[in-house]
């Protein structure tokens, strides 16, 4: 690593252990400093998680960065096991400002089928309340996925079958729901009907790598 004129950093103290990183940004929410956030000192290095942890840190930090610090977790498997820190920056994101996708990232989260329900629920009433819009289209869908997974974990998975038959009602075209229409057909004994549907996907989308791992 090297400063702006080239010349090499020796002072620079880097690890990968994501329960270091976790801690202290359990010191620093502990011990908050009053104003902005503090950018990095000069001749550090700041990767995503240390930028999110110091954002974050304070009891005031904006839903949109707790939200986005919770994905990132996610999407980058960087939670520390039996942490659940992106479940907990969820429920603070909720706290300031709940939203359809909010709720549903909670859901997903969610260890309890209770909870998951609860949070689904909770997505349902919201999106009922906000009223029509492109994006309440889109949520719309996301909401029918969330049912389906709760139902697919149930005693009775068949149950999952109307969520997908209602995705696929306004996106004829769902890859996510056709697969999973598929898979579903296939559980239940029928290869002859699960093949058939794949094949008429197939032939719909020939250059989808999800219709042809299936396959």
């Amino acid at each position: 690593l090297g400063d702006e004129t080239g010349a090499p950093i020796t002072d620079v103290d880097a690890t990968s252990d994501s329960t270091a990183w976790s801690e202290h940004r359990t010191q620093l929410a502990a011990n908050p400093k009053p104003g902005k956030p503090a950018a990095p000192a000069k001749g550090t290095v700041e990767g995503p998680v240390q930028a999110f942890a110091r954002m974050t840190a304070d009891k005031s930090a904006p839903a949109a960065t707790l939200e986005a610090y919770a994905r990132y977790l996610v999407v980058s498997g960087g939670d520390p096991k039996g942490a659940h820190e992106a479940r907990e920056l969820v429920q603070r994101a909720i706290d300031r400002e709940p939203t359809v996708d909010r709720y549903l990232l909670a859901a997903s989260l969610a260890e309890d089928r209770n909870q998951v329900r609860a949070w689904v629920d909770k997505a349902k009433d919201l999106h009922t309340s906000s009223g029509a819009s492109k994006a309440s289209s889109e949520q719309a869908i996301d909401i029918l996925f969330a049912e389906a997974r709760l139902a697919r974990t149930s005693v009775n998975w068949r149950d999952a079958v109307p969520f997908y038959d209602a995705v696929l009602e306004k996106d004829p075209e769902n890859l996510v729901a056709i697969v999973a229409r598929v898979d579903l057909y296939a559980k239940a004994g029928l290869p002859r009907t699960s093949l058939a549907t794949l094949e008429t996907a197939v032939a719909l989308h020939p250059r989808s790598i999800a219709l042809q791992r299936t396959y």
